[in-house]
């Protein structure tokens, strides 16, 4: 106790002496979505938690206590580990790697408000959202509005905000969102009165809210804002505004470092960067790999037994969309094309041996298949909703001249043909939803006909999926038309 009180005292006579300031250093990731094995892409392992814990030790010399370590949400979900165990890998691994404080976000009510409230309890840092109130206007049980923590000696209170933005899909119960701007004026007063010598805020807000709500405090000269939820990484300065803002994080692949200084006069931010990790050959931190491998040994065999073998591993913009789309194909006689863009397949197959889990981890989301009837000129004419390419299965493309592969006839621009295609597609392309106002369901899940193909046809060494398949050109659209793409063959 002694001790403590001394580094307070300590600390309290270095912000009364002029020129002298005590610095604060904040590690900030989010939007982790369960990858805590992080992903492989292309050849490098994408991020991790027990890499990024690696790095921090390397680079930031890192210790727990020594640094605020804050999420902007959104740490649970979409992985085969975190939705077999809703959440609570996620938890305890960020528990060891000395998390201070999380951020609410969507995907925190994936398992609903009483999971919610156990991973809480699990928790050794608390979720923070200010403006998730109750039917009363007071705060909610499951996250507090701000917490203090004293670190190397500051009285750091940290302020959470949960995003206006979330989909309707998302049950909060009785629950709601009150807007930014009154709740963070009312708890930092408060956090000030109580003796706070620094205000941070951490949530799940996109950049143009940040942007917005730090132009309207202003006043209460705020050093740092951290957002999430988009998956944008960036950060910068707000303009007119003493206040830095910064959103990185995604699926465990990148980390934000920021350094304050604290005087008598208040808090600023004197450096700030941002680390994507990606890597060969990733170190591991193995006290935190150790965690995520006694939690997969949970998901029971099915997940974890091999279902299928390939040589030099698949990779998701490339040969794993082919693998992908070409099973959707085989398996509706009545569709001549698959369509898919690459966003919706997270990461590699890797070479070898792969599990029931990696295939969920390449197709995280639960995404439905439907079957929809288009002419030959509206399929040409598709163009992506977010600006990357929709690949297409099934349409040979030489000398400017369109075949169907199925068929091996010419394309007939106006003759119905009908495509496969995921809903997230469907639902965001206007070409599509015109072409077939109503689509026909032919898969709930759009993993079924990937694993059917695997069922029938055993892959082993020596017959790898590669041999058993005939991974055909994909042929992909963008802003500019029609363009031919055959897989490249992958460098180990």
């Amino acid at each position: 106790m002694l001790r403590g009180w001394w580094s307070w005292i300590v600390t309290m006579c270095l912000l009364a002496a002029p020129g002298w300031a005590v610095p604060v250093h904040i590690l900030t990731t989010g939007d982790m979505h369960g990858a805590l094995k992080g992903s492989l892409m292309d050849g490098y392992q994408i991020g991790g938690a027990a890499a990024m814990m690696a790095a921090w030790k390397a680079n930031e010399d890192y210790a727990p206590g020594k640094f605020l370590v804050l999420s902007a949400g959104d740490n649970i979900g979409y992985s085969p580990l975190s939705n077999a165990l809703e959440g609570e890998p996620d938890v305890e691994v960020m528990n060891a790697m000395g998390f201070s404080a999380s951020a609410v976000s969507m995907q925190e009510f994936a398992f609903g408000r009483g999971q919610l409230l156990r991973l809480g309890a699990q928790a050794t840092f608390p979720f923070l959202a200010a403006n998730l109130i109750n039917t009363a206007g007071g705060p909610v049980e499951v996250a507090k509005p701000y917490v203090m923590i004293d670190i190397q000696g500051v009285k750091v209170a940290v302020i959470g905000l949960i995003t206006q933005s979330l989909p309707a899909s998302v049950n909060l119960g009785l629950m709601k969102i009150a807007p930014y701007e009154p709740a963070l004026r009312m708890y930092t007063q408060e956090a000030r009165i109580k003796g706070a010598q620094a205000v941070v805020v951490v949530s799940s807000l996109a950049y143009p809210d940040l942007l917005a709500l730090a132009h309207a405090v202003a006043d209460l000269h705020i050093p740092l804002m951290i957002g999430g939820f988009n998956h944008d990484v960036g950060q910068g300065i707000i303009p007119d505004t003493d206040t830095w803002a910064i959103t990185d994080g995604l699926r465990w692949s990148t980390y934000g470092r920021i350094d304050l200084e604290v005087d008598a006069d208040g808090a600023r931010v004197t450096s700030i960067k941002q680390v994507s990790l990606a890597q060969r050959n990733a170190t591991l931190d193995p006290a935190v790999e150790a965690i995520i491998d006694k939690n997969m040994q949970k998901l029971g065999p099915d997940y974890n037994k091999p279902v299928g073998i390939d040589t030099a591993g698949l990779w998701r913009s490339t040969t794993g969309l082919s693998f992908a789309l070409a099973t959707w194909r085989i398996a509706d006689p009545n569709a001549e094309f698959a369509a898919n863009n690459a966003g919706g397949m997270r990461q590699d197959l890797p070479a070898g041996p792969f599990t029931k889990a990696d295939v969920i981890n390449m197709l995280p989301f639960d995404d439905k298949l439907y079957r929809i009837a288009i002419t030959g000129q509206q399929l040409i004419d598709l163009t992506s909703p977010h600006g990357d390419q929709i690949a297409l299965c099934g349409l040979g493309v030489n000398d400017g001249k369109c075949t169907v592969l199925r068929s091996g006839e010419p394309l007939d621009l106006k003759k119905t043909y009908h495509l496969i295609v995921d809903d997230y597609l469907y639902i965001n392309c206007d070409g599509m939803k015109k072409a077939d106002a109503a689509p026909v369901i032919v898969f709930p899940d759009w993993r079924i006909p990937l694993y059917k193909w695997l069922t029938e046809h055993d892959t082993v060494k020596g017959h790898p999926v590669e041999k058993a398949l005939t991974l055909t050109k994909i042929v992909k659209f963008n802003e500019n038309g029609l363009i031919a793409e055959p897989p490249p063959t992958p460098v180990p």
